[in-house]
């Protein structure tokens, strides 16, 4: 299930998952119904979401930043850093 927004965590976290025990899950259920309700913000209620759900490994990425099983993630070159030297300067 791709999650988002509030509602969509909402419903998620009333699905199944590993533990609800767990205090990450519990902080996320609260501050989720929260910010439905007005009482919490946003961006609090969604990080607590997004913890939750990275402690018990249901995060996976989508879009452009996915990455596909087969292949590796590629590093970016490295450059040396560029230095001016006196000749350049004048």
């Amino acid at each position: 299930m791709a999650v988002s927004s509030l509602n969509e965590a909402r419903i998620a976290l009333e699905g199944q998952w590993p533990n609800k025990e767990e205090p990450k899950f519990k902080d996320a259920a609260r501050l989720v119904s929260g910010a439905v309700e007005g009482s919490c913000k946003p961006g609090a209620a969604f990080a607590a979401f997004k913890a939750a759900a990275r402690q018990q490994g249901l995060i996976q990425a989508v879009g452009l930043n996915a990455r596909k099983p087969d292949r590796p993630r590629r590093r970016a070159a490295t450059r040396a850093p560029v230095t001016k030297t006196r000749a350049d300067q004048e």
